[in-house]
C-alpha cells in the first residue's frame, strides 16, 4: 500500500492529479474517496481535516455569494483560463499513459472508476495519438478501464488510419492488444473487416486464435476479399504443415474454417485437398464409424454441405456417408432438423448429379420444406412491375421448388422461369455464397431459366427508369416484354 497521496501524486504527475479531481466536484466526495480506497493510514485524521475543510469552503462560498456579479464573472474567468493552461500542457504520449496504467496496478478498482469519471475520453477525441507507443498504451488503459462506447472507438480507428500509425511496426504483442480492442462486440466486430488490410499485411504474425475469430467476422460478413481468403488459408496451411504450431482440432476446422469457406464459396486446391482427406480419414476407419454419434455426427450438416458444393470432386464419399447415417438412424428415420436441413439439399444435389434414386429411408428429410419466407420491401416494390408483363395468375410469389425458395416463378411462354431478387448477402465479392451457388445450379440443370435483380441496382434506378429495366430482363423469355420494348423504339 503506498503510504500517503501525495507521494503517489509526485510519482504520477498531473494527470493523476486530474483524474482524482474527476472523481468528484467538491473537495469531500474527492476525500471521501481516498479514504475509502484506504490511501491514508489515519483516518480519523483524514475526518477531522474534512470537517475542517467544509467550514472553509462553507465560508469561501458566502463570500463568493457576497460579491457583486462583475467580481464573480472575474474569478470564474481567471479559473476557466488556469483550466485552459492546465489543457494546453496535457499531451497524450506514451509516458502519461504508462503512468496511468502504473497507477492503476498500485491502486487497484478505486482509480479505474476515478478513470471512468474522467475527461479522458474528451481528451482522446480532441487531441491526435501521434505516437505508436502511446496508441498501444492508451488501448491497455481504455480496456483496463473498460471504457468502449462507439464515438471513442470511431475516433480511435480514424486516428489509426493515418500512415504514422498504421504503417507503423508492431510486435506480435502489440498487434494482440489492437486486434483485442476491435473485436469489442459492442462494435459488432466490423471495424476488423475496415482494417483488413492493416490485418493482411501482418497475417503471419498473429496467433492461431486470431485467426479463427477473423475468419468467423467474416463469414458472418460476406466481405472478405479474394486476396485476403487465399492469405488466410495459406497462413492455415503453414500452420498445419508445422507441426510444432499444429494446434488445430478436428472441431475448429469443421465448426469454423470448413462453415466459413462454404459460405463463401472459395477454396485454393491445398484447402480442399486437407478437409476431404480429413473427412475421408474419419468415415473410412473403423474406428470413427464404431463411434459415429460421438465423433462425426455433430459435424454431418457442415461435411453435407461441403459435399454438395464440392460434389464432382468427392463424388467417392458421398455413399459412405449416407451409409453412416443410415446405420446410426435405423430405429428413429425421423432425422434431427439439424441433419435433415442441409442433408436435404445434398440429396437434391445428388439424385441430379448421379441419376440415383433417393433410399425410401431419407424420403422424409428429402421432403423437407423450408418455412413461410416473407417478402422483403425490395420484392415487394418489383412485383407491380412483373405484373405488367406476366399475368398474375401465372406468377407465383416466395415458391418452393424442392428444397428451394424462390422469389417468383412463373412457367410462361413454354419456359420456367425464376426471378431472383438478391440483396449484398448472397454474394462475396460478385460471386455467388456457396448455398446460392448450389440453388442456381440444381434449378438450372432442372432446366430453369434465372433472371437476377440486385437490389443496389434497383435502388439506383429512377422511377420512369424500373419499367424499362424490369422488361430488358424479361425480353429474351417472354413475348409481352419484347413487345413493350418495340413499342418504345
Amino acid at each position: 500500500m503506498i503510504k500517503g497521496i501525495s507521494k503517489i501524486l509526485k510519482q504520477q504527475g498531473f494527470f493523476s492529479l486530474q483524474l482524482l479531481n474527476k472523481v468528484g466536484v467538491e473537495y469531500q466526495q474527492r476525500t471521501f474517496l481516498l479514504i475509502q480506497a484506504e490511501l491514508h493510514k489515519k483516518q480519523k485524521y483524514c475526518f477531522a481535516r474534512l470537517n475542517k475543510q467544509n467550514k472553509h469552503f462553507n465560508k469561501q462560498q458566502q463570500k463568493l455569494e457576497d460579491l457583486d456579479d462583475d467580481c464573480q464573472d472575474q474569478i470564474q474567468s481567471e479559473n476557466q483560463q488556469q483550466n485552459t493552461e492546465n489543457e494546453q500542457h496535457f499531451e497524450l504520449s506514451a509516458e502519461t499513459f504508462d503512468k496511468i496504467l502504473y497507477a492503476i496496478k498500485e491502486k487497484g478498482d478505486s482509480l479505474i472508476d476515478a478513470v471512468r469519471q474522467s475527461d479522458l475520453k474528451d481528451k482522446i477525441e480532441n487531441n491526435e495519438i501521434k505516437d505508436k507507443n502511446a496508441f498501444i498504451s492508451c488501448l491497455r488503459v481504455l480496456e483496463k478501464c473498460q471504457i468502449q462506447d462507439n464515438p471513442l472507438r470511431e475516433r480511435i480507428y480514424q486516428q489509426m488510419k493515418k500512415p504514422d500509425l498504421f504503417d507503423a511496426r508492431y510486435s506480435n504483442k502489440e498487434l494482440g492488444v489492437i486486434f483485442e480492442y476491435f473485436m469489442q462486440k459492442s462494435q459488432k466486430k466490423l471495424y476488423l473487416i475496415e482494417l483488413e488490410s492493416f490485418f493482411l499485411q501482418r497475417l503471419d504474425q498473429l496467433e492461431e486464435n486470431h485467426i479463427r475469430q477473423i475468419v468467423k467476422v467474416y463469414s458472418q460478413n460476406f466481405k472478405g476479399s479474394v486476396e485476403f481468403y487465399d492469405a488466410v488459408q495459406e497462413k492455415i496451411l503453414n500452420i498445419i504443415e508445422n507441426t510444432a504450431q499444429n494446434k488445430l482440432t478436428f472441431s475448429d476446422m469443421m465448426n469454423v474454417y470448413l462453415p466459413a469457406f462454404t459460405k463463401a464459396n472459395y477454396f485454393n486446391q491445398k484447402m480442399e485437398g486437407y478437409f476431404i482427406r480429413q473427412i475421408e480419414q474419419r468415415l473410412l476407419a473403423e474406428e470413427y464409424q464404431q463411434y459415429f454419434n460421438e465423433t462425426i455426427l455433430p459435424y454431418v450438416p457442415n461435411i453435407l454441405f461441403f459435399f454438395a458444393l464440392q460434389f464432382e470432386s468427392t463424388q467417392s464419399m458421398h455413399d459412405i456417408l449416407l451409409k453412416l447415417i443410415k446405420i446410426h438412424h435405423q430405429k428413429d428415420r425421423n432425422l434431427p432438423l439439424h441433419i435433415s436441413k442441409p442433408l436435404n439439399i445434398f440429396l437434391k444435389v445428388y439424385s441430379l448429379f448421379t441419376n440415383k434414386e433417393i433410399d425410401d429411408f431419407f424420403m422424409p428429410a428429402f421432403r423437407y420444406k423450408n418455412m413461410h419466407v416473407q417478402s422483403s420491401k425490395v420484392q415487394e416494390e418489383i412485383q407491380p412491375y412483373l405484373l405488367k408483363f406476366i399475368p398474375k395468375i401465372h406468377l407465383k410469389e416466395n415458391h418452393h421448388i424442392d428444397s428451394f425458395n424462390v422469389d417468383f416463378l412463373t412457367h410462361l411462354d413454354g419456359k420456367k422461369i425464376v426471378v431472383e431478387v438478391n440483396g449484398r448477402f448472397h454474394y462475396v465479392h460478385n460471386r455467388y455464397s456457396g448455398v446460392y451457388q448450389i440453388k442456381h445450379t440444381c434449378l438450372e440443370k432442372q432446366g430453369y431459366i434465372i433472371i437476377e435483380i440486385k437490389d443496389y441496382d434497383w435502388y439506383a434506378l429512377k422511377e420512369n427508369e424500373k419499367e424499362l429495366y424490369i422488361a430488358k430482363l424479361l425480353s429474351p423469355f417472354i413475348k409481352k416484354a419484347n413487345q413493350f420494348l418495340d413499342q418504345q423504339k
